[in-house]
């Protein structure tokens, strides 16, 4: 899912993460995470990557937060079912 220039995704080989998109004149765009969910026996949690998440609008950042735990959370429990 993406919101404005940040995206929720779930790559396979890789932990679900939040990512930024960043354009610049001249060059094409490019991305880095900014967090990520790592999976334990009770579920998933949030781990960032520096400060990085402070750097964006949080208000954006906590909207992909809540998705990306939402989706993480459901699936986890279809999974232990």
């Amino acid at each position: 899912m993406k919101y404005k220039n940040l995206e929720f995704c779930q790559k396979d080989g890789r932990d679900p993460e939040i990512i930024c998109w960043v354009k610049q004149e001249g060059r094409d765009p490019f991305c880095y995470t900014i967090l990520w969910w790592r999976r334990s026996k009770e579920g998933w949690h949030i781990e960032f990557v520096g400060d990085r998440p402070l750097e964006q609008d949080m208000k954006d950042v906590w909207n992909l937060m809540i998705f990306g735990q939402s989706f993480l959370d459901a699936q986890f429990r279809l999974e232990q079912a």
